[in-house]
């Protein structure tokens, strides 16, 4: 599975169920780099 696609997925749904945008961001960069380092790139 694509690094980026896991944390796209993973901002959505904070974006969904939150609607705080710097939560969202963050979470979402906090997952691909987690992702990248264990899938790779």
């Amino acid at each position: 599975m694509n690094a980026r696609l896991v944390a796209g997925i993973a901002a959505i749904v904070v974006a969904a169920l939150t609607r705080h945008i710097l939560l969202t961001l963050a979470v979402g960069m906090g997952t691909l780099w987690l992702a990248q380092a264990i899938i790779g790139k």
